[in-house]
């Protein structure tokens, strides 16, 4: 049986992504928004980049500054 993902995994992701600060500091740098407010970090050949802050960003800054985020 295929479990459905909790309503919390963003921030049980983030949770788990505080043990890598490196990595949270890259992804923060690396997802900001570009001049049509799309996030520059996030690239697809198929799909146009999602608007900023995109799922990746949103978990960094929960990751470095938890209840912060909303």
């Amino acid at each position: 049986m295929i479990k459905k993902p909790a309503d919390h995994s963003l921030e049980e992701t983030a949770r788990i992504l505080r043990q890598w600060p490196d990595v949270c500091r890259a992804l923060i740098e690396i997802h900001v928004p570009g001049p049509d407010g799309r996030c520059l970090g996030c690239f697809s050949q198929v799909h146009g980049a999602p608007k900023w802050r995109c799922a990746l960003r949103l978990v960094a800054d929960l990751a470095i500054a938890p209840g912060v985020v909303k």
